[in-house]
């Protein structure tokens, strides 16, 4: 680290920062202690698996108070790096896997953690989340299959588009709703996955075929849910701003996309409910 700081200061520009790694906070991360601002840009990353989504509008998103007796509270500022599921769509996965490889692997409701060998071999990971901690009544609680039964791999597949948007949507509004407050920024691993794969995390699959967790982030920043107000006077400005509801508390919060220098007037909000 001392070698590449001097290298910077050699070759670059003498007032670059340099941040040698995304997370430190011991060797799993996670100690708020151990955690030093000129080193790491958080003492913890993630979490990229599937979570119910109100669990992202939690302190630390997922990742919960830290580990360890040295932790004193775990609190994620900046987040380098966090994620959640995505799928390709059924023509997406044709584009890497026979048509029996598709309809054959694909999880079924009676063990959604099983898949094929093809789709093993594409590093696919589970849509389902334990419910009990107990190994001898372990239940799961499975994503996609919460929507009902999916008869096939193409039913699937669509369904798991529906599952990443609310992912994605539930994962960035989480950290939107709480900025400045508790966060500063996040990044989101991916945003394209590198090679054909089943893993979680991307906004767009190898081909560039965008996913559910695409439309679910554009939702979120408030492409699909925001307004924009004529706000009168010192010549006028337009102020766009968004409405989300905050899963945990249940509040509605609205979110300025631009620094407003006029107070708003009275205004309402109406929000349509839907029951999937």
């Amino acid at each position: 680290v001392t070698q590449i700081r001097t290298l910077l200061q050699t070759l670059d520009v003498d007032n670059r920062d340099f941040i040698p790694s995304s997370m430190d906070g011991g060797l799993m991360g996670g100690k708020q202690a151990l955690h030093d601002d000129n080193y790491a840009l958080a003492p913890k990353d993630g979490p990229y698996g599937i979570q119910f989504p109100a669990t992202y509008f939690a302190r630390n998103a997922g990742l919960g108070n830290g580990d360890g007796e040295e932790n004193e509270e775990l609190k994620v500022v900046f987040q380098p790096e966090v994620g959640t599921m995505s799928a390709p769509s059924y023509i997406g996965l044709r584009r890497f896997l026979t048509e029996q490889e598709v309809e054959d692997g694909y999880p079924q409701q009676s063990d959604p953690n099983s898949v094929g060998e093809a789709w093993e071999y594409h590093k696919f990971q589970t849509w389902s989340i334990p419910t009990n901690t107990s190994c001898a009544t372990m239940a799961h609680h499975d994503f996609v299959y919460a929507y009902g039964t999916q008869v096939n791999a193409t039913q699937w597949a669509e369904t798991a588009q529906i599952v990443s948007h609310v992912q994605h949507q539930s994962l960035v509004e989480g950290y939107i709703t709480r900025l400045f407050d508790w966060y500063t920024a996040l990044f989101l691993w991916k945003t394209q996955s590198p090679l054909p794969t089943l893993r979680s995390g991307f906004l767009y699959d190898y081909w560039l075929e965008r996913s559910g967790a695409y439309r679910g982030v554009v939702a979120a920043t408030g492409g699909g849910n925001s307004c924009e107000n004529k706000i009168n006077g010192d010549g006028g400005e337009n102020a766009l701003w968004s409405v989300h509801l905050d899963l945990q508390t249940m509040e509605v919060v609205v979110v300025n996309r631009k620094i407003i220098s006029h107070i708003l007037p009275d205004a309402s909000v109406s929000i349509t409910w839907f029951d999937l």
